[in-house]
């Protein structure tokens, strides 16, 4: 994503999107801070904020530390540029595997024209992985790191299997079900840690401590 390097003493702050993991995030931390330069790192995992500071910042190596340990986790550079946090442009591929599979269903299983049965099994495969390139591209990366038996693996093992039997439709429908729940629990998340952000907006910088003094006077009689 990121290709450049921050020459000089500077502070930066990345947005993860879809990191879900607690254990992932101290990875992340704990990587990060191992890199060249870096003086300070702090990961929120409550905003889901990553705030770095330090000399000539390789920001493409932070990327690839949150890629290699949460594939899925999108990095984006916080930003209050509407164009740079547009969040439609990433989704560009699902929604094309998802016209693709509508068409499919439309014309292949009503059978309003008559296509070779390669031709169908071709457009519901293209339509598949570009619903799930996402997944896939975890489930592997994942499998290399020895990390086999997560949500990505299943998803992957049983599309695959419904692609084989050439149920081609079952496997295109549950990849984007999958993946519209993903979404969906995505932006859940996202509200949350907006209410968290707000709440730690409102709280007060400082507090003032009165201290009562009490001198205890003895008479003597």
């Amino acid at each position: 994503m990121y290709n450049e390097k921050i020459h000089g003493e500077n502070s930066e702050e990345f947005l993860l999107k879809g990191l879900n993991c607690p254990k992932c995030a101290a990875r992340i931390q704990k990587e990060v801070s191992n890199l060249p330069g870096i003086k300070s790192v702090n990961l929120d995992f409550a905003t889901g904020k990553l705030k770095i500071s330090g000399y000539d910042v390789d920001v493409k190596q932070i990327e690839k530390i949150v890629k290699n340990i949460e594939p899925s986790v999108k990095v984006q550079r916080e930003t209050k540029d509407p164009k740079e946090s547009n969040e439609l442009s990433t989704q560009r591929p699902f929604i094309v595997g998802a016209l693709m599979f509508i068409f499919s269903i439309t014309v292949f299983e009503f059978k309003l024209f008559d296509f070779p049965e390669w031709f169908r099994a071709v457009i519901y495969i293209l339509s598949y992985l570009f619903t799930g390139w996402e997944i896939l591209r975890a489930a592997i990366v994942n499998i290399t790191k020895g990390q086999i038996f997560d949500e990505n693996f299943l998803m992957t093992v049983a599309t695959v299997g419904a692609l084989f039997i050439k149920q081609f439709p079952e496997a295109v429908s549950v990849m984007i079900f999958y993946k519209i729940g993903e979404m969906l629990q995505e932006k859940a998340v996202d509200r949350s840690r907006r209410s968290i952000e707000k709440l730690m907006d409102i709280k007060p910088e400082y507090a003032n401590l009165k201290v009562w003094k009490y001198n205890k006077t003895s008479s003597s009689k």
